[in-house]
């Protein structure tokens, strides 16, 4: 059976309302609790931002997770306890999250490649770069920008996209039209 995929454009800032969504769901569905007192989403009489109390916490994180020892102690992501969902949300926030990460220059646990934990494959999450008219596609440039590899090549409404694994590019129609000689070109090679 294939698996339906979708693309979705959003911007840096939707992605990080993403990742955060993705990163709660996934410590509320291993048993770290404590982050959701970091959710405030009502202020009180004095106009303070309303918070659970940690007696609230415990006693939720005991009823969802009586098998746990203490309000501390939680799954971790490769527990075969974990529906496979949860793993898959995990997959993704990681995936977001090395993208963000990988050209930083310092090391930290988003910056190396992401290690699938769910049964799923991984998602596709690339930066998309317009390409500016200007540049002409010769073999060299084709080679300098791809590396020889290509991952897909796609049309969305008057757009063009051609996914590699360093980035996703984003053509109009005039400069599509110039890759595809170009590529034709190079198979001729």
């Amino acid at each position: 059976m294939e698996i339906e995929k979708y693309n979705l454009k959003i911007t840096k800032s939707q992605s990080e309302i993403i990742m955060l969504a993705l990163d709660l769901y996934t410590r509320l569905s291993i048993g770290q609790f404590h982050n959701l007192k970091d959710i405030s989403f009502e202020k009180n009489e004095k106009g303070i931002n309303r918070k659970p109390s940690e007696e609230t916490l415990k006693k939720l994180h005991s009823e969802m997770f009586p098998s746990l020892i203490s309000y501390n102690s939680s799954y971790g992501i490769h527990s075969p306890k974990l529906p496979d969902k949860v793993k898959e949300g995990y997959d993704i926030y990681k995936v977001m999250m090395y993208e963000f990460n990988k050209h930083e220059g310092i090391m930290n646990v988003y910056s190396d490649k992401v290690r699938q934990t769910s049964n799923k494959p991984l998602p596709l999450f690339n930066k998309i770069i317009k390409a500016k008219k200007e540049v002409k596609m010769t073999k060299s440039k084709i080679v300098d920008i791809f590396e020889g590899e290509m991952i897909g090549v796609w049309k969305d409404e008057d757009e063009y996209f051609l996914s590699t694994p360093f980035a996703t590019l984003n053509f109009d129609e005039e400069m599509w039209e110039a890759l595809k000689r170009d590529l034709v070109k190079l198979s001729e090679l």
